[in-house]
């Protein structure tokens, strides 16, 4: 093997035990603010990048799903209408809205 070779796969496994020294003091002294960083490396795997759905499997599926969580139906408020009608006052004539258009 070239000598480069050796400082490589040396270097490597230095590296390798530096992380896995660091860790093993790391993770015993967990604290509330550092618990979900340190929840993969206690189970020993990558954390999830996506939420799971038991329930869920297609697109349409997750996407209601997560629309039902974060946007709980509520009672519909009535909603208020803008214009009030004026009882006193005649309706507009095509005309008249021709007119002023």
């Amino acid at each position: 093997m070239s000598e480069a070779k050796v400082r490589r796969l040396t270097y490597f496994k230095a590296l390798k035990k530096a992380k896995k020294d660091h860790w093993k003091e790391f993770l015993p002294k967990v604290g509330a603010q550092d618990v979900w960083p340190a929840k993969p490396l206690l189970a020993g795997r990558q954390a999830d990048r996506f939420a799971s759905f038991p329930d869920a499997t297609t697109t349409t599926e997750i996407n209601y799903a997560l629309l039902s969580h974060f946007f709980a139906n509520k009672d519909p408020t009535p909603t208020p209408s803008i214009l009030r009608p004026f009882k006193e006052v005649s309706p507009l004539s095509p005309e008249e809205i021709c007119n002023a258009l």
